[in-house]
């Protein structure tokens, strides 16, 4: 898999289903009857390998660009810096135009 290809365990409604797992997996004593089932777990355990599996894709995929000592590090990670600002300044331009201040208040929760 590329890093190009979306894979299922990377869409908004898996991610929704960990959260609500792994929220359910730390829950409350009060709330013990909602505690996910053992059976679940192969389920949850697939998604995560597939997850792991797409990140690691794209590290591969960069491995060709590591400075290959200190000299070169500087300009590796100054050309890493600008490629991540580029890849999120559509999220932070949304953040800042169009986001309720429901929605800054969840990214800044989650941060």
């Amino acid at each position: 898999m590329t890093a190009n290809q979306m894979p299922s365990c990377n869409t908004l409604e898996t991610q929704r289903l960990l959260n609500r797992f792994y929220l359910r997996e730390v829950g409350c004593p009060e709330s013990f009857a909602d505690t996910p089932d053992l059976r679940e777990h192969a389920a949850i355990r697939a998604i995560e390998t597939a997850w792991n599996g797409y990140e690691e894709a794209r590290l591969y995929e960069d491995l060709e660009e590591l400075p290959r000592g200190p000299e070169a590090f500087r300009a590796w990670y100054m050309r890493l810096h600008r490629r991540h600002r580029q890849d999120v300044a559509g999220f932070f331009e949304h953040l800042s135009e169009q986001a309720s201040a429901e929605d800054v208040a969840f990214y800044i929760g989650l941060e």
